[in-house]
């Protein structure tokens, strides 16, 4: 079986910004308990003073910096920092979570952070660039895509790494981690307390046990950025098994692989998928999704899944928690990934007999190079 992330240099990202120019090779240090060091894993033009073409500021009451990561979530690195630099984690503004087993450079945001507190942060595993300053705090839509740098190990002789154009875009493991879609659907079944009792956060588990009846009290610890993303990992398992049932109705050559505790189907031939399918994107649940205006086949399916699941798509309108309601999007069906290079096999310097095979490609905002990866293989 192939290995992916055996240490945190075979999975480098790089956050490709809307808002910044990124280019690619820049050397940072990333020192931590596996040794990272020195790692490239991408730059950006922007300098830390002054006005460029990307709009970045002398003073505003948002700070930019580039974060650049080992061994930390995106959420966690960026609460160690608020702790160090003495700010809220809700300040703290960002396009996109990136995984912890990895070495990964993204855009970050702190409003009224102070420059010589972040430039002067030495924090294991984690590394801060201060870019400047601007007027609106990094967002999700300051996303456009992520390069990717991975080396896949313990490969078989026999086995290979294939070039493929595209992919069927499902959300994959590291969306769902143990508890987050379950978390999502407590939170919109208005089960707040069963919710709570799931959130692996301290302070939130002390709250239960201070008012152990209060589920949402304990919840509204817990960063609005961080609750959204439970419902939204409900969501993607929804939209998973949607798609891996629609995809079914096309063709039945291929093999069912469980991914976030749900069997989906991996079609063998992608392109006559593509031939025999009549539509390219399925919709994200949410309140305002218009089940009407959607194709039959698509209607039909979120109808028996909403029975199975025991839920009313009303309830993605979360009046307990209005800011993190759920209005409904669009997500394609399938992912193309770009500028896709395969390198040659060679010896894997970690599993004896083994090969390794380093790959590279850019995707955009929202899809999973672990996907990318699973269909490249045989």
């Amino acid at each position: 079986m192939y290995v992916l992330k055996h240490v945190p240099a075979d999975f480098k990202v790089t956050e490709i910004s809307a808002r910044f120019q990124t280019t690619s090779s820049v050397k940072v240090d990333v020192v931590n308990s596996h040794g990272v060091n020195s790692e490239r894993v991408g730059s950006n033009s922007v300098t830390a003073t002054g006005m460029n073409s990307n709009g970045v500021l002398d003073k505003g009451p948002y700070l930019y910096f580039k974060l650049t990561k080992c061994d930390f979530n995106t959420i966690d690195a960026l609460r160690k920092i608020a702790f160090a630099v003495g700010l809220d984690p809700k300040d703290f503004g960002f396009a996109g979570t990136k995984d912890k087993n990895a070495i990964t450079m993204q855009y970050c945001s702190a409003r009224f952070g102070k420059k010589d507190r972040f430039e002067n942060l030495k924090l294991d595993g984690i590394l801060v660039e201060v870019l400047g300053f601007g007027t609106t705090p990094i967002s999700l839509g300051d996303l456009e895509g992520n390069g990717f740098d991975i080396i896949v190990r313990n490969l078989d002789r026999a086995q290979k790494v294939h070039s493929i154009s595209c992919f069927v875009n499902y959300f994959d493991e590291q969306r769902f981690s143990e508890h987050n879609a379950e978390i999502g659907k407590h939170i919109l079944g208005g089960r707040f307390l069963d919710a709570a009792k799931l959130v692996d956060i301290q302070k939130v588990q002390e709250s239960l046990l201070l008012y152990p009846t209060d589920g949402a009290r304990a919840l509204r610890i817990v960063p609005p950025k961080l609750l959204r993303m439970f419902v939204n990992a409900y969501q993607s398992l929804l939209w998973n098994r949607v798609v891996s049932r629609l995809i079914m109705t096309k063709v039945d050559i291929g093999k069912m692989m469980v991914i976030g505790r749900e069997d989906l189907f991996f079609p063998k031939d992608l392109g006559v998928v593509c031939e025999k399918m009549d539509l390219l994107e399925v919709p994200l649940m949410g309140f305002a999704t218009s089940m009407l205006e959607l194709p039959l086949a698509v209607r039909e399916l979120y109808g028996q899944i909403f029975v199975e699941e025991g839920i009313q798509q009303k309830q993605f309108l979360i009046r307990a928690f209005p800011e993190i309601s759920c209005e409904g999007n669009m997500r394609d069906i399938f992912c193309v990934c770009q500028s896709l290079i395969v390198a040659d096999a060679c010896e894997d310097t970690f599993f004896d007999g083994q090969q390794s095979v380093q790959v590279s490609f850019v995707l955009g905002k929202g899809s999973y190079a672990t996907m990318a990866v699973r269909s490249m293989l045989d």
